[in-house]
């Protein structure tokens, strides 16, 4: 996250954003194929 907001001059500054999406994006997918909703689910009764 270090990065994402830079003050330069008196002017905020964004970036690597699309870091933090495409990041997103990708633990989204992966835990949808390994079903790891399922586990939470299951462990949760086992509780």
């Amino acid at each position: 996250m270090q990065g994402m907001l830079n003050i330069d001059g008196g002017r905020i500054l964004s970036g690597k954003s699309m870091l933090v999406v495409l990041c997103l994006v990708l633990g989204t997918i992966i835990g949808e194929l390994i079903g790891i909703e399922k586990g939470f689910e299951l462990f949760g009764e086992w509780l």
